[in-house]
């Protein structure tokens, strides 16, 4: 099975977090780092992990939900649940920068979707006046609506307002609201590569070679919105470790690269971690049974290369 995702261009305004608990709305934080002191170098052997899988090498999927999480996966973009409340013309500044924007609502489907992120509140969607009629900000026509009712366009002027979707009724519809107003929103982010889940039992260096023969990578994690992927991409298999494509050069706190040379900007290790073992690579963790190891889902973990373990590939 596969999940996709947009390359974020802001990889140093992300971080770890729990998502049972948290959202993708707290975006002016750094991410997690590393101790500034490492200790030797150990050759600790962890035991091998050989469940016994298929070999998997999927197409993309359709929709899919993970509330946790909040993020919508719908096939050809990613919708992201946004808590922080800004003005609708920061929120939009702030899509632009991650290379998003605000949501369209392109059906019923997502409009049910959207409702579930913000249950009893009022939040921005991407709609604007543009002189002569409502419009969406991503170029899409506007082909579904849920007015109540709509706005009048002939003899007005709603150069100062936009539309918000509001679900503090059981009927959830759109208004008008004045862009200053401080609301949570939904942005909508482009697809450009696939995650791609690989269940064969290898050590970090087979899978290294297998990703390359498909012009593939082992996985990069560049921020927190790509770690929900890969979490919930292995929903699915809660109790196996996992490789990315993460491995160590030195023994400083960031010495690591990442197989397909991204800058290693972002962690999500489990607590105690990285435990430093020498020529060290990375795999997601473990995840107890209430989905989270010390508040965290699927953290990093330091494996020798030698363990064998499905993995996951970064595509084109």
């Amino acid at each position: 099975a596969v999940l996709t995702t947009s390359n974020n261009p802001v990889n140093q305004d992300t971080t770890p977090y729990n998502t049972a608990n948290q959202d993708s709305s707290d975006l002016n934080i750094e991410g997690e780092t590393s101790p500034t002191q490492a200790p030797t170098l150990a050759s600790t052997k962890l035991p091998s992990f050989s469940p016994s899988f298929s070999p998997s090498f999927g197409p993309s999927f359709g929709p899919s939900y993970n509330p946790s999480s909040a993020v919508i996966f719908t096939g050809g973009d990613r919708l992201e649940r946004i808590s922080q409340k800004l003005s609708w013309q920061d929120h939009q500044i702030t899509a632009n920068h991650l290379g998003c924007t605000l949501a369209s609502v392109q059906n019923s489907q997502e409009q049910t979707w959207m409702e579930n992120f913000f249950p009893g509140e009022q939040f921005w969607i991407g709609g604007k006046y543009n002189g002569n009629s409502w419009a969406w900000l991503d170029g899409t026509s506007m082909d579904y609506t849920n007015w109540s009712p709509e706005p009048t366009t002939t003899g007005y002027s709603y150069d100062n307002t936009a539309v918000a979707m509001d679900a503090t009724t059981s009927y959830n519809y759109w208004i008008k609201a004045e862009k200053t107003q401080l609301m949570s929103a939904v942005y909508r982010c482009p697809v450009s590569f696939d995650y791609v889940m690989v269940n064969e039992i290898k050590t970090w260096e087979a899978h290294q070679e297998s990703a390359s023969q498909r012009n593939c990578s082992l996985a990069s994690v560049t921020n927190r919105f790509e770690q929900i992927e890969l979490e919930v991409l292995f929903t699915s298999y809660p109790e196996n470790l996992v490789w990315i494509g993460a491995e160590r050069t030195g023994v400083a706190a960031m010495d690591w690269k990442w197989d397909d040379d991204t800058p290693f900007l972002y962690t999500n290790w489990q607590h105690g971690q990285p435990a430093y073992i020498q020529g060290g690579t990375i795999a997601l963790g473990q995840a107890e049974r209430d989905g989270t190891i010390n508040g965290k889902f699927r953290p990093w973990m330091e494996v020798e290369r030698e363990t064998e373990l499905m993995a996951v590939y970064r595509c084109p």
